[in-house]
């Protein structure tokens, strides 16, 4: 029986210029990790919550399309 297994994504904000960034960590099962940045373009000033939300809800969305992604990958190799 395969194991599920789940791609974990992390993530932080980071100001370049004075515009939020969203940075993600993917953790694969297998041991690899990519980073990815993203500009929200949202100014520094007043915008801290909606960039929160904002990594929130990529976090999310990645760890379902890129956990979905392996186990197919994974599937296919077997």
């Amino acid at each position: 029986m395969l194991e599920q297994q789940k791609v974990t994504v992390t993530g932080h904000l980071r100001l370049k210029r004075g515009i939020y960034q969203l940075v993600t960590i993917a953790k694969f099962p297998d041991g690899t990790k990519k980073e990815k940045s993203k500009s929200t373009g949202l100014q520094e000033k007043g915008n801290k919550k909606r960039a929160e939300r904002m990594l929130a809800d990529l976090i999310r969305e990645m760890e379902e399309r890129l956990t979905e992604e392996y186990q197919k990958k994974d599937s296919c190799n077997e």
